[in-house]
């Protein structure tokens, strides 16, 4: 419709929905990242411009091209936070966080996701915040820093138990890894337990959480005889909610809001 119309902005707007739909249709999205960049007029609003960058770093890190991907969230984080277009700022800052975390990173991963929480609290936006914090708590862990990944998770449950538990089933790697950094191993082994049977349900783990989950595991295995192991792994598989939460924190008044 926009491309017999003429109205490429809308066509644009358009193709960056299927450039966004990478994991599931690879050529059609390769195809309308191209198709953005072949129209994209100088002239045009940064904020719509900053779509046609998100689009290619997208289809860049899809294709483990890592440093185009990040010049890419780079140019897009530039046009975006000058012209007010925060839901923008917001994607841009959310993918490097992961990208320097991809990369090794941590360091950077912390000053993105410190950024990323600055934004939401000025947008007010509760939705995303425990999402947000639960990476930047991976990113403390990694730089080992518990006190800091503690205080995070803490903030963060709370407000999931807040949302009824909104995003608590992505982070049971960093609950694990957390635990295990505090020499708490059979608290990190229900938790990987838990980890592991989520999984079953949504599907393999990305990178930064199998990291975790790895990390976790090594510690944990190595601090409980076999048997007990095992057992922990199989109580943790049927926790519930808050039961994680006192998993994760030691007790379940250990949630605080942010």
């Amino acid at each position: 419709l926009f491309r017999h119309s003429g109205n490429r902005h809308g066509l644009y707007q358009t193709l960056f929905s299927i450039a966004s739909a990478y994991r599931g249709f690879e050529a059609q999205a390769r195809a309308a990242a191209q198709e953005m960049a072949a129209i994209e007029q100088a002239d045009w609003p940064p904020a719509l411009r900053a779509l046609g960058c998100i689009a290619r770093s997208m289809a860049a890190s899809a294709e483990q091209r890592m440093a185009e991907s990040r010049a890419a969230l780079e140019a897009a984080l530039a046009l975006a936070e000058p012209a007010g277009a925060d839901r923008l700022s917001v994607v841009a800052l959310m993918n490097l966080a992961d990208l320097a975390m991809l990369s090794d990173m941590p360091a950077e991963a912390v000053q993105r996701g410190q950024a990323l929480i600055a934004l939401l609290h000025r947008r007010r936006d509760q939705a995303q915040l425990p999402f947000v914090q639960c990476n930047l708590a991976n990113a403390h862990l990694q730089l080992g820093d518990t006190a800091s990944a503690q205080q995070l998770l803490s903030q963060a449950l709370a407000a999931m138990r807040r949302q009824q538990w909104t995003w608590l089933r992505a982070f049971g790697d960093v609950y694990a890894l957390l635990a295990a950094r505090q020499g708490r191993a059979d608290a990190a082994a229900r938790l990987i337990g838990w980890a592991d049977a989520v999984r079953q349900q949504r599907g393999p783990r990305q990178p930064n959480e199998a990291r975790c989950r790895d990390q976790a595991w090594q510690i944990a295995s190595q601090a409980l005889p076999a048997a007990d192991l095992a057992a922990c792994l199989a109580a943790g598989a049927a926790m519930a909610p808050e039961a994680v939460v006192v998993a994760t924190l030691r007790s379940p008044a250990a949630a605080q809001p942010g």
